[in-house]
């Protein structure tokens, strides 16, 4: 008689409120997939709890009698999450990982309330950020610095050009970012740069 016991190996360290988040120290969380592997005698199994609905990531959290503040979301955290809608993420958000929100089929809205955040290794995986594959997305407002990283991508022409609605609440435009907006016109029906610390703005197109 051979006994199997099963074992488990989680992405995440505990959740609260439908959002997974993985510990990094003793005041801090980042927001991350919700998955985790487990081996049994059938062999090795993968299981994923997929985002879904309106998503409002808090800017602190308890667990286990402990408060810890958000301050970072982790690469691929809303990956494939087809039944995600919108995400506001926080003003504790300094970090924002690669390829966040790539294949969500009906994300139409992001708000970063951050005025400044961080972006990860954008030579990782061809400077994939977290606009990256987000093609379905109509609003988003936050800082300026993501569309710049973005648009350093020779690849990011063919990405995301469905926005209705750009609003940058920090952060300088350049010529880069213009002609980044520019390629949205057919859509794009209102942008407010009423953030950005620029004294001149680039022209638009439309």
């Amino acid at each position: 008689l051979i006994l199997f016991i099963a074992s488990s190996v989680w992405a995440y360290d505990f959740k609260v409120d439908g959002i997974y988040y993985d510990i990094i120290n003793e005041n801090e969380v980042s927001v991350v997939r919700g998955e985790y592997t487990y081996e049994d005698d059938q062999g090795i199994h993968w299981v994923e709890y997929k985002y879904s609905g309106n998503i409002v990531i808090p800017s602190s959290v308890t667990y286990d009698e402990k408060s810890y503040t958000v301050t970072s979301i982790g690469d691929q955290a809303f990956l494939l999450c087809e039944d995600l809608t919108s995400v506001v993420v926080p003003n504790s958000v300094t970090s924002i990982g690669n390829q966040v929100f790539e294949r969500c089929e009906n994300l139409s809205s992001i708000t970063i309330l951050s005025e400044n955040v961080t972006l990860a290794n954008t030579a990782y995986q061809e400077k994939r950020t977290f606009l990256w594959g987000s093609t379905a997305i109509k609003e988003y407002y936050g800082p300026a610095q993501p569309f710049r990283e973005y648009y350093d991508n020779p690849d990011s022409k063919r990405y995301s050009l469905s926005f209705e609605k750009i609003t940058f609440n920090s952060g300088y435009i350049d010529h880069n970012i213009m002609d980044y907006i520019n390629l949205s016109h057919r859509t794009l029906k209102e942008v407010d740069l009423s953030g950005i610390e620029n004294t001149e703005i680039p022209d638009m197109a439309f």
